[in-house]
């Protein structure tokens, strides 16, 4: 841009130099503004273009993200509902084996949404708890079966014949009676209803 300097620029009375400084101002703001304009005109087409573009990407990836987000939502909600759905179920089969409400609560954490992991899981425990028992049953009918009754023994560690329990099996043994055991704190015998 070529300025002629002349129309800005005077000498006054005393000889110097004065320069209209408003005009020169005005003149640059004009000359910024039309160039402003002029690019904005010239790339005003391009410039929408881009913004638009920015825009479409913009939304593009916000609806991208919304629709990530809602389907993870929708996925951990159907996790959540299948892993209730197959804890049911596991509790279900579980009630019905020798397994207290206490224990299946504590078992619930070992059941996923695997439904034949499930099955293995409620098997294996099934059959050990199963064995478990079978095995202590077996140890205890052994150890019952093997165990002779202490006889009554008297300081000395002789036998005694004042055995408790053979007294009241001599005593009651030969009579046939219908009897109750006095609860009201006198005689602690039992008195035959009979007499």
């Amino acid at each position: 841009m070529a300025i002629d300097i002349s129309k800005y620029v005077s000498v006054d009375a005393d000889g110097e130099l004065v320069v209209n400084q408003e005009q020169i101002d005005s003149l640059f703001d004009r000359e910024v503004s039309k160039s402003v304009d002029t690019y904005r005109n010239k790339n005003y087409k391009k410039i929408q273009e881009e913004v638009r573009k920015e825009l479409e990407e913009s939304a593009k990836l916000s609806a991208e993200e919304k629709l990530k987000k809602e389907r993870e939502e929708f996925e951990k909600k159907y996790n959540d509902k299948m892993l209730e759905i197959s804890r049911r179920e596991a509790k279900s089969k579980l009630d019905k084996t020798l397994f207290s409400e206490e224990e299946i609560e504590a078992l619930m954490p070992l059941i996923s949404m695997d439904e034949d992991n499930n099955t293995k899981i409620i098997d294996t425990l099934t059959t050990n708890r199963k064995t478990l028992l079978e095995k202590t049953k077996a140890a205890l009918t052994e150890e019952l079966v093997t165990r002779q009754p202490s006889p009554q023994t008297n300081q000395n560690g002789e036998e005694t014949e004042n055995n408790i329990g053979k007294m009241f099996a001599q005593k009651f043994s030969n009579k046939k009676t219908t009897s109750y055991v006095d609860l009201k704190g006198g005689d602690s015998e039992i008195t035959n209803l009979n007499k």
